[in-house]
């Protein structure tokens, strides 16, 4: 291959939500430097004093540097809202929906931690269905947050389930209710019976229990730091060998009749064994334990506010 024919080289990036003073929605914008400059790039645009927060960096060819910025966007708990032309963060509100729903039950239950997804039943009426979060696309610090701003009275959204597909809205709808909508968009790999929508208003105190009960109960889940935290981190060779011997109790079990033909109740089963007999490693362990901390306590380390671009700074000075 010439170098005429070869790929575009890979340069670093930092996406940044920018707002200016007096604004209400932000822009997205993507900088040729490293997360440390930023600042500096903003003020050679001439941006002093406008509101900004790192959302994203790496390094991409250049062609694509959009699509990534708003994917890092997505990744971190923003909407883009036609309404107000441009991006919103988790933490302010969406302009209200359209139509009047009708009054009615949330509920939200644990299904199972397995191979690096979160399985949760979403039942609201005549609907029901079942969401993942994935360990890779999505993130439990946008659901601490989510539930955090939840608790303190406020109007938090953010895709927060399927990979980024699938988008969590709260409004206020007078006292002591809220709406509550959530929509999951189909994508290749979402399996059968995932995905639906909901459009309902519910009781404001019901809704907040339900997500602090779920947000405990993955937390205290005993396969969320080997299946989740520290999916795909774990001793090769221990946990090949105890996923055999897992499998193969389980079909024996099944010969004999005393365990189902049933994928999700084996996958159950063997990652089971592994959290009961694999050892996490060592700096896993620990980032288990902080996420854990962070799910029943709803305090997010400010490490990971700042990362997740939900901590606002200004161009030129030096206070948040």
């Amino acid at each position: 291959m010439t170098s005429s024919q070869s790929c575009p080289p890979l340069e670093p990036y930092v996406v940044v939500a920018l707002r200016n003073e007096g604004g209400v929605s932000w822009r997205l914008l993507s900088l040729d430097c490293a997360p440390e400059g930023v600042d500096g790039a903003l003020l050679g645009l001439g941006l002093e004093g406008a509101e900004y927060r790192q959302i994203g960096s790496g390094d991409c060819m250049r062609v694509v540097r959009d699509a990534v910025a708003e994917e890092a966007a997505l990744h971190r708990g923003w909407n883009r809202s036609q309404v107000l032309e441009g991006w919103v963060p988790i933490d302010e509100r969406l302009p209200l929906l359209a139509g009047e729903p009708q009054r009615g039950h949330l509920a939200l239950r644990l299904v199972s931690i397995t191979n690096g997804w979160i399985h949760v039943a979403v039942n609201a009426g005549e609907a029901a269905f079942d969401l993942s979060f994935d360990d890779v696309g999505d993130s439990m610090v946008l659901l601490a947050r989510f539930v955090q701003i939840m608790v303190s009275g406020g109007e938090p959204h953010a895709p927060l389930a399927e990979n980024g597909r699938a988008t969590f809205v709260v409004n206020h709808h007078g006292t002591g209710v809220c709406r509550f909508h959530l929509i999951s968009r189909p994508h290749a790999f979402m399996p059968e019976g995932h995905g639906g929508m909901i459009d309902m208003l519910v009781d404001r105190d019901e809704l907040t229990e339900q997500f602090r009960a779920l947000t405990n109960a993955i937390a205290d889940h005993p396969n969320f730091a080997h299946h989740y935290v520290c999916n795909g981190q774990l001793p090769e060779e221990e946990y090949n060998q105890v996923d055999l011997l897992a499998e193969s109790e389980w079909k024996a079990r099944q010969a004999e009749g005393h365990s189902p033909d049933d994928w999700r109740m084996e996958s159950e089963f063997v990652a089971a064994a592994i959290s009961a007999s694999v050892p996490l490693p060592t700096a896993g362990a620990e980032v288990a334990k902080k996420v854990r901390s962070m799910l029943r306590s709803l305090e997010i380390p400010e490490e990971w506010m700042m990362r997740y671009g939900m901590r606002s700074q200004w161009v030129g000075r030096s206070e948040r």
